[in-house]
């Protein structure tokens, strides 16, 4: 029963206050959208809610009298109306943040007499405190006025069937079930119990009890709980404040009524709440006194009843006073009819127990000695039951009073965007046809083709639409998104890599470049720049003797088994080339990828704002993303195969001396090409012939000799073999930084051929995209082929479903119409405050005229649909025929066996979400991505190059026996002093080579030694020692820093 009950009630959401507060919304009364006859109307009423001093006023009172008002209520009943179906509106449509309904909600420590009070306006017990069971969350009770009900009859509207005798214990049960299944807050909950009950003595009306606040450090967790409820209600300003303290408690001595000025202007919240202060809640609360019969038993005469009222309404204005219960009555030991028969006789016992009081202390004033006062009759009307419902009553009448212009306003607001939503609706409905999906495709591929071009080219016709401060982006932007935001991003290693904050930190001229705002092609310029500095910048791993000596071995083909250096300058320049550029490679065209995939998201971000409708076209749009992928994918394919290309050629062939034949090339510009450089005066330089002309560029270059031919193919001879003594290994002067010059060179000369290559094959392309659309291949674009669909395959891709978009219609139709019936109550109830005298008869005129325009908009929205209805039937007869470029195209059905059949199409056919279609692209780019990083790869090319440990070296190590590569280990450099190598004399004298066991073999002996002992020898020895022949000048065995170094 509890669960179900649970089930359905009504949890009233709360939300948080604007940033503006409570106070800044009243300052500006009105909105600029409220009609100046409401303001006018209600400002009055605004002005009586921001002075607590006119409060007690009839006036306000007066003003919202309403007629056929119930026995001893003041709610007007098209008040109450338009609150509850603003409440609605605010829950169903989920925009509590916008309308701030007016709240009443009752406050106070425990024992001060919440329940009672709210016994008084449900007129039968509903207390469960004798129990033992505290309040565990708010309980909303909503009261509603219903004639047709008999006298004394109560209906239950939330949990039907719930009997008046009963609501004690289904409380009861309600709050052991929230003890239970709250634990992890407490054993409470923020979210209000709704009893929604209808009688004929009800007046419209709704309030809020919330459990009572606790003090002291008895149940610390209890009271925090407490205190988090409260806060989120009286911290709120929608919420009118009804706090209650005992009439004998002195204000010093009340710690609930402190609580709540602590919870409510606390600058920071005390219950992690974030809800902004409210400093002026004061200004929307009343205090209510309870317990007055104690106060009585208390002051036997008038001077001190005098003094103490007018202490506690100076303490606490405004305030009010009521009694509960005489006689030391006790619900728990009577029947509840007997309650119910004492709750309804409550009012009168209370106001015969008072004027018997005033009657006692008058006539201890009028005794003789006159030594007291007589009792100050203007307190009277501040005393009881039924002057404090009243209050409280006008309380929350008031507030919702001032709050109807805005809410009026907020209304409004609402009816425009949910017509605009009808109206994108009911274009989604006319576009259900396989006619008109082809159209809106059809405009979508063009217009994005176009904007890729202006965007890539950013053309003043796109310009508006991604300004470069808003949408430009930075280079260190583009790093951080490509590392952590993108989906795709492949991790590498790569030793040559340099980040944005590494490139700043070494103060180049680049770092301008890097901060600048840019977007379209002219990214692309700057990631080539940023390519090419990381690239120069760095230094490759220096030679060691080992790598030296095997890579010089002439039986490469040769002859004789004469040691060749030439050969190892060839090899180590196309292994330093490889290290450097290999895995550079990999990341510039990942890079490349991300930013054109960044420029397709923003293309179709552009279009999509002036094309909601198409955004649940999930197929669709994932057949786009596809052939985009395919697209860029083959460009991306064609720049890597022709940079794989000229990797191969300028590493297979060494031009030793490539400076010498481009300073040669620069000095062979014909002299008869006119420029204006060429015709500069050289000061100070003159002919032979004449001392006194100065000569200029163009008779120098004259002057130089024509090149020979042979030169260039012989080089600048700074490098031949023949330059090498053979003994010593070592080398001339000239040919000491050849791998240097020849790295540096082919370094320069590669990038160049890189960046061609990248705008050649993309740059270039990705600037002309709508021609690569038409030429995409499988024979035909996607376009083509969406119109060769039949209309059945049509509307599978286009997931046309008419029946969801009705009930989607009906919900915004029904939408309208509730806005409007909301709007038209708050229009009744502000017509009756105008005119407190109006008739039923003509409000009822009134709200009949309403109505009338309220059945006109629902028609218009449905003869709308209907129009939309019947174009679509008399589309579904008319053949559709379309032309693209020119060429007439008429519609076939595609068979799956077709040669064009396309299995990634297929599957994303038959993804019926945008989630799916979304899982599976992502995962098809990441394995095409996968793919690709090798695409450029050489034979001897790894993923590993920069690794520190690769995989691919796994097979050095592994153990023969098991040949495990899983568990196998590189082995570390050792940590002891070890001998640095040295180039050795290729004589006959023996030299020692001494190891870290002192073990020592001549030269010839080590060609002996046993293949796996020389590996470890070479491992622990050589392979971490950096070597560099070509840097030392006079390599000798005697003069050599290794020498020096090693052990005698």
């Amino acid at each position: 029963m509890i669960a179900d009950n649970s089930t359905r009630s009504h949890s009233a959401k709360l939300t948080q206050q604007g940033t503006d507060g409570f106070g800044s919304e009243r300052k500006r009364k009105s909105s600029p959208k409220t009609p100046e006859d409401l303001e006018v109307i209600l400002k009055p009423l605004e002005m009586q809610m921001s002075d607590t001093s006119n409060f007690e006023s009839t006036n306000a009172l007066n003003t919202v009298t309403t007629v056929g008002q119930q026995q001893d209520g003041i709610i007007d009943r098209s008040a109450f109306n338009a609150y509850t179906q603003l409440r609605q509106i605010a829950e169903k449509y989920r925009i509590e943040d916008k309308l701030e309904v007016p709240q009443l909600v009752i406050v106070g420590e425990t024992s001060t007499g919440k329940s009672m009070l709210v016994q008084n306006f449900l007129r039968f017990p509903c207390s469960f405190a004798q129990a033992n069971i505290a309040t565990r969350c708010p309980v909303a009770y909503r009261l509603r006025y219903n004639g047709v009900l008999k006298d004394g009859e109560i209906r239950f509207r939330e949990s039907e069937g719930l009997k008046p005798e009963n609501l004690a214990n289904h409380l009861k049960d309600l709050m052991k079930h929230i003890e239970v299944e709250y634990k992890a807050t407490g054993g409470f909950r923020i979210e209000p119990y709704v009893v929604e009950i209808e009688s004929n003595k009800y007046t419209d009306f709704e309030i809020i009890d919330i459990p009572g606040l606790v003090g002291g450090d008895h149940n610390k967790d209890h009271r925090e709980a407490v205190e988090k409820i409260a806060e989120r209600y009286v911290r709120d300003s929608k919420f009118e404040i009804v706090q209650l303290k005992e009439t004998t408690q002195l204000k010093h001595n009340s710690y609930g009524l402190r609580c709540i000025h602590e919870l409510c202007t606390s600058e920071t919240s005390l219950c992690a709440s974030e809800l902004p202060p409210r400093p002026d809640y004061h200004k929307h609360l009343i205090t209510i006194q309870t317990k007055f019969d104690t106060f009585m038993k208390d002051n036997t005469n008038g001077t001190a009843a005098n003094q103490g009222i007018t202490t506690a309404v100076a303490d606490f204005k405004p305030t009010y006073f009521v009694n509960m219960i005489f006689g030391g009555y006790v619900m728990t030991d009577h029947t509840y009819d007997e309650n119910v028969q004492y709750i309804a006789e409550l009012p009168r016992l209370e106001e015969n127990e008072i004027n018997k009081w005033v009657s006692e202390l008058n006539s201890k004033a009028n005794q003789s000695p006159n030594k007291y006062q007589r009792f100050d009759d203007s307190f009277r009307d501040k005393i009881g039951i039924n002057i404090v419902r009243k209050q409280i009553q006008k309380l929350w009448q008031t507030a919702f009073s001032a709050a109807l212009p805005k809410l009026n306003s907020v209304i409004s607001q609402q009816l425009i965007l949910a017509k605009q939503k009808y109206a994108e609706l009911l274009k989604q409905f006319s576009q259900q046809d396989t006619s008109t999906i082809r159209e809106i495709y059809g405009d979508y591929v063009r217009e994005f083709g176009s904007s890729m071009c202006e965007y890539m080219a950013y053309r003043s016709e796109i310009d508006f639409f991604f300004p470069t401060p808003k949408a430009g982006t930075s280079y260190e932007e583009i790093e951080h998104d490509f590392k952590n935001d993108w989906e795709r991003h492949h991790p590498l290693e790569w030793s040559a890599y340099l980040t944005s904050q590494q490139i700043e930190e070494k103060q180049c001229e680049l770092i301008p470049i890097l901060k600048l705002k840019l977007l379209g092609a002219r990214q692309f310029l700057r990631l080539q720049q940023v390519f090419s500095y990381i690239i120069l910048a760095y230094e490759p791993r220096k030679l060691t003797r080992d790598i030296i000596e095997i890579s010089e071995s002439h039986l490469y083909g040769g002859i004789d088994d004469n040691e060749n250096l030439a050969k190892a300058v060839r090899e180590r320049v196309r292994s330093g080339i490889r290290e450097t550029f290999l895995i550079g490679i990999c990341w510039l065209t990942q890079m490349y990828r991300y930013i054109l995939d960044t420029c397709k998201q923003n293309i179709k971000h552009y279009l999509l704002q002036s094309r909601p409708h198409l955004i649940d076209h999930s197929k669709f749009l994932s057949l786009f993303d596809l052939e985009y992928h395919r697209i860029v994918r083959q460009l991306l394919l064609e720049a890597v195969q022709s940079v794989k290309h000229a990797r191969n050629i300028s590493t297979s062939y060494i031009v030793c001396d490539i400076t010498a034949r481009i300073k040669k090339l620069a000095f062979s510009i014909p002299t008869e090409i006119k420029q204006p450089y060429f015709e500069q005066k050289i000061p100070g330089l003159t002919s032979t012939n004449n001392d006194e002309d100065e000569v200029n560029v163009a008779d120098i270059f004259k002057a130089i000799p024509c090149p020979k031919i042979l030169d260039f193919i012989f080089g600048s001879e700074s490098y031949l073999t023949d330059k090498r003594n053979a003994l010593t290994g070592n080398h001339h002067e000239n040919g000491r930084n050849t791998v240097k010059e020849i790295y540096t060179a082919v370094c320069g000369q590669l990038l160049v051929d890189i960046h061609k290559s990248f705008n050649a094959y993309v740059v270039m392309n990705m600037q002309k995209f709508n021609e690569l659309q038409s030429n995409n291949n499988k024979n035909s674009s996607l376009l083509i082929r969406i119109m060769k669909m039949s209309d059945q395959e049509v509307g599978t891709l286009a997931n046309i479903n008419i029946n969801e978009i009705k009930q989607s219609l009906k919900m915004a139709h029904d939408e309208i119409h509730d806005l409007l019936e909301a709007r038209i109550a708050i229009e009744i109830a502000i017509e009756k405050m105008r005119n407190p005298h109006i008739t039923e008869n003509e409000l009822r005129h009134l709200e009949q005229q309403k109505r009338k325009h309220l059945q006109a908009e629902s028609y218009y929205l449905d003869r709308e649909q209907k129009k939309v209805e019947k174009e679509l039937r008399k589309r579904q007869h008319t053949t559709h025929s379309l032309s693209i470029d020119n060429s007439g195209i008429t519609t076939r059905h595609i068979d799956i066996n077709d040669e064009n059949d396309d299995d990634d199409e297929h599957e994303l056919m038959s993804c019926n979400d945008k989630t799916s279609a979304d899982y599976y692209l992502l995962q098809l780019f990441k394995k095409h991505d996968n793919e690709d990083l090798t695409y450029g790869f050489l034979r001897g090319d790894s993923i590993e190059e920069n690794a520190k440990d690769p995989i691919a070296h796994r097979h050095i190590y592994v153990n023969p026996k098991t040949l495990d590569y899983n568990t196998t280990t590189t082995p570390q450099p050792s940590t002891q002093t070890e001998y640095e190598p040295v180039w050795e004399s290729r004589s006959t004298e023996h030299k020692k080579i001494a190891n870290n066991t002192g073990n020592s073999y001549t030269t010839m002996e080590r060609r002996s030694v046993p293949k796996s002992t020389r590996v470890k020898q070479q491992v622990n020895h050589y392979a971490y020692q950096e070597f560099d022949p070509l840097k030392s000048p006079g390599h000798s065995p005697t003069t050599s820093r290794q020498d020096k170094a090693s052990p005698k």
